[in-house]
């Protein structure tokens, strides 16, 4: 029984924890895109083989980083870049490049999208709610009308 609960409070936990953001990407000109926000953009094939020479590893056509910097011919981005090592754990560090502006089909912020993120978390309240009283609501009291208290 113990495991039971242990189970369900566990699976709300993670319920809730996963289910409590959700983000979509919206198309922004370069100009307002604030520096530091999240993005993709969609490159040029030529960019693409570009950038796979420099990370040295291969690319799509959509690159995803943080905003470092705009200026008038190229944006930079900071990308994760996936680092092995011969001893040691393997790590992720983060490189700066620079996209000209002409190689970029669009940019795509992400944002958080309030109305998607408030339905999972009241959907995550609600099956957490529900487990709860399971597990803890009826005091093991099967025919849920007792009288409470002791018997005298």
């Amino acid at each position: 029984m113990r495991v039971r609960k242990r189970a369900y409070c566990l699976l709300a936990l993670f319920l809730s924890s996963t289910l409590g953001g959700c983000y979509t990407y919206a198309v922004m000109p370069v100009e307002q895109i604030p520096v530091g926000a999240d993005v993709k953009a969609r490159i040029s094939g030529e960019e693409a083989d570009r950038l796979t020479k420099e990370l040295g590893s291969e690319q799509d056509r959509v690159i995803a980083g943080e905003l470092t910097d705009k200026q008038a011919s190229d944006i930079l981005l900071s990308v994760p870049k996936f680092v092995q090592h011969s001893s040691g754990p393997n790590s992720t560090v983060y490189q700066r490049v620079a996209i000209q502006r002409s190689s970029l089909f669009d940019v795509q912020v992400r944002r958080l999208d309030k109305w998607k993120t408030g339905g999972l978390l009241a959907l995550a309240a609600t099956l957490a709610s529900v487990i709860a009283f399971k597990t803890f609501g009826d005091n093991g009291n099967p025919g849920g009308t007792g009288k409470g208290g002791t018997d005298k």
